[in-house]
């Protein structure tokens, strides 16, 4: 399972309902910097925990992670 650390961290714009924080994780490995940031939602921890304090709280910058990597899901543009 990739690790890596928090790089970014933004919150969600008060009074927007179903809004959540979002941020960017650096993979570690990545001493280049070639590979960029991955995008992270904080509905998508698996962690309930951790899942519930990165929508209250927000990630910490520098905070390690452990993580699965996918794909983005395809959106059907109509």
């Amino acid at each position: 399972m990739p690790t890596g650390t928090v790089s970014n961290w933004n919150f969600p714009k008060p009074g927007r309902r179903n809004s959540e924080g979002f941020g960017f994780v650096k993979v570690d490995g990545d001493k280049d910097g070639g590979g960029g940031d991955l995008f992270l939602y904080a509905d998508s921890i698996k962690d309930p925990k951790l899942r519930s304090e990165a929508k209250i709280f927000g990630l910490k910058n520098h905070q390690r992670i452990k993580f699965d990597i996918e794909a983005p899901k395809d959106r059907d543009r109509r």
